[in-house]
């Protein structure tokens, strides 16, 4: 009677029993903050208090006071899901982290419709610490979104961002806690494709968002039942043939091995349930898989990560199970032995960590069956659950607020109204001081300009082009003061372009100051071609430019008279006929188009006969008998001393 009623207690209170040792092991975490957003009252779930954020210490949280709260009309709510925060602007809630490393995030969205707010019409984009984890987001019905994080700063930052002028965020509850250590680490895990396997590095790094969660072979669990607080759903809906599969269960605790699976990484209850190959009816020969379909994202090159939990409790002994594993059809892992990754020891967890790129397919598709190794009596495949997580922040992906996006649109928008105005600006100043310039110039008909020449080839020094001229710029009151204000004493001569005024420099080189004068048909167009060519041509025969002035409008150079260019000495010898021909020829080789100037032939050829007509004076009298009107260039071969002078006009190119 006594032992009778003994049993009877300990009945009784064995699941308090068992529920306080369950408590007793849950995790700890260094970083645990639970928020019951839009409420003035705290939450209990799971035994957690979740802190209303519309007062103290809860309210500590919220950054922005550009929010307000409502109230869910449905009474059947629970307490977690009665009320919302919503935001009409850039929003956050900021985190003090005392301890760095992976986080978990969880955002519990529950859209209800009160005072003329429709939760459903909600859209939104949410980022941590400046990364997006959700874009333009709108929640239709009750759902929980997790992220897997790393958080390498002393502060968490969780942005909401109403998208659209009339656009609005929510979010009924939030948790942020820290992992334990070996829930997510680096190396382990494979990198899936058609290429083959390859291990992938910095999965820490990466931020999981996830997907499904599935306890093969086994009932629903909620955070009651987890000591990460996480839902696991059956798999039956997955699986492509029910009756391809078996239900196995163990009554067994799973043998945890140090360096394997833990309770954190999935609870006893994962382990304890599986789906294995079904042969009622079937013969031992016939070859089949066990397949689960999964619906992802399907935007093509979207990555995910996939954890599968393995627990051999269905074998009598050691190395009795070897199987596949497939993942979209490509085998990921060949010949698995679970009892060899185990640590030799039967139900002891393991798990084994995928990364696959689900391309253009909106189906994930994980298959187990038999391997070649299983023999004929035990050809068997298990699985006891199933992670999948999107991958969900493509490397150098940041978020930036609408507030910020504004300051750095008027930013630009400024910068782009200052440079406008001082191009405008520039391009006025540009226009008067061009204006004022060619008001100055107007009686000269030209810009101003001076140049120098320098008389006999002993003074010759260019063979560089224009450059060098750039380098020989003179100030226009040096000439004015060497040409004692171009006195009319010291005119050695006059051309088309203007005044020819004898000068010595300061280096003790004579000079020919060549400046222009008002009326002369020779501008600034003329002026540079004659620097440019002067510059190049170098011949005994030819007077070197030295130097030129550009001042003062001057031009000087689980319109005069031919005769006024010549030298006032030799002006009377000059006889008319000869002066004509070579100012006729000089004025042919001016025209305007090439095809109307006369070869370097035909212009030897013509000073060759102006020469005669000089030298001759029948020549000179019948010449002036017989050209009264226009000159003609004459294009016939010329005397035998043409080519001697032409081979002498070489160019600094040899030309």
């Amino acid at each position: 009677m006594t032992t009778n009623f003994l049993i009877s207690c300990f009945l009784s209170l064995y699941p308090v029993l068992s529920l306080f040792f369950i408590f007793s092991l849950a995790f700890t975490p260094q970083d645990n903050f639970l928020i019951n957003c839009g409420s003035n009252t705290n939450a209990m779930v799971a035994d957690r208090e979740f802190l209303a954020d519309s007062t103290k210490p809860g309210s500590d949280f919220l950054s922005s006071d550009k929010s307000f709260t409502l109230s869910n009309p449905n009474q059947n709510s629970s307490d977690l899901y009665a009320t919302a925060r919503v935001f009409s602007s850039v929003s956050s809630y900021v985190f003090e982290i005392n301890e760095t490393g992976t986080h978990l995030v969880r955002f519990h969205f529950s859209p209800f419709y009160s005072r003329d707010f429709n939760l459903s019409n909600s859209n939104f984009s949410v980022s941590v610490n400046g990364v997006l984890i959700l874009t333009n987001f709108r929640v239709e019905f009750t759902l929980v979104s997790e992220f897997i994080l790393m958080v390498d700063k002393t502060h968490l930052d969780i942005t909401f961002d109403p998208l659209g002028n009339t656009g609005f965020a929510f979010v009924t509850a939030i948790e942020v806690f820290s992992a334990p250590a070996d829930l997510i680490v680096d190396g382990g895990a494979k990198s899936i494709s058609v290429d083959g396997i390859q291990e992938f590095k910095n999965l820490s790094s990466q931020i999981l968002e996830t997907v499904h969660r599935i306890n093969v072979g086994g009932s629903k669990l909620t955070p009651f039942n987890d000591t990460l607080w996480r839902n696991w759903v059956p798999d039956e809906d997955f699986l492509s043939i029910k009756s391809s599969a078996k239900t196995v269960t163990t009554t067994q605790t799973p043998n945890y091995q140090k360096g394997g699976s833990s309770k954190e990484v999935a609870p006893d209850n994962v382990y304890m349930t599986a789906q294995e190959m079904n042969w009622e009816n079937v013969t031992v020969n016939y070859m089949f898989n066990l397949t689960w379909r999964f619906p992802v994202d399907s935007h093509g090159g979207v990555r995910h990560f996939i954890r599968l939990h393995f627990c051999d409790f269905v074998s009598l002994s050691l190395n009795q199970l070897y199987f596949n594993v497939y993942i979209n059809g490509l085998l990921a892992y060949k010949d698995l032995d679970l009892s060899l990754l185990s640590f030799h020891e039967l139900a002891s967890p393991f798990y084994a960590d995928f990364i696959v790129d689900s391309g253009k397919s909106a189906v994930l598709e994980i298959s187990v069956g038999p391997s070649d190794l299983s023999t004929s009596l035990r050809k068997n495949a298990i699985l006891n659950g199933v992670e999948i997580m999107k991958i969900v922040n493509p490397e150098g992906q940041k978020f930036s607020p609408k507030k910020n996006h504004i300051w750095v649109l008027i930013s630009l928008i400024a910068g782009g109204l200052i440079v406008s105005c001082c191009v405008i600006l520039a391009i006025l100043f540009y226009l008067k001081l061009r204006k004022k310039t060619r008001t100055k110039t107007k009686p000269a008909e030209s810009n101003g300009w001076t140049s120098l020449r320098v008389p006999g080839s002993s003074h010759s020094k260019f063979s560089e082009g224009t450059n060098n001229v750039n380098k020989l710029k003179i100030p226009f009151t040096d000439l004015q003061s060497r040409t004692n204000n171009f006195d009319k004493n010291l005119i050695i001569g006059s051309g088309g372009f203007g005044i020819v005024y004898k000068a010595v420099l300061r280096d003790n080189i004579k000079v020919a100051v060549k400046r222009c004068v008002p009326g002369s048909r020779q501008g600034l167009p003329e002026f540079q071609t004659e620097i440019t060519i002067l510059s190049k041509i170098r011949h005994r025969h030819l007077v070197s430019l030295v130097g030129y002035c550009e001042e003062q409008s001057e031009m000087i150079l689980r319109k005069g008279l031919l005769k006024k260019i010549v030298d006032p000495r030799i002006a009377d010898q000059i006889k008319p006929g000869s002066l004509k021909k070579y100012g006729d020829t000089a004025e042919k080789c001016l025209a305007d188009y090439g095809v109307d100037r006369p070869t370097m032939g035909d212009v030897l050829w013509n000073l060759e006969y102006a020469l005669q007509l000089q030298e001759t004076e029948s020549a000179v009298a019948a010449s002036t008998d017989h050209h009264t009107g226009a000159p003609e260039i004459v294009s016939a071969a010329g005397p035998s001393n043409a080519n001697q002078v032409f081979s002498q006009l070489l160019t600094n190119e040899g030309r």
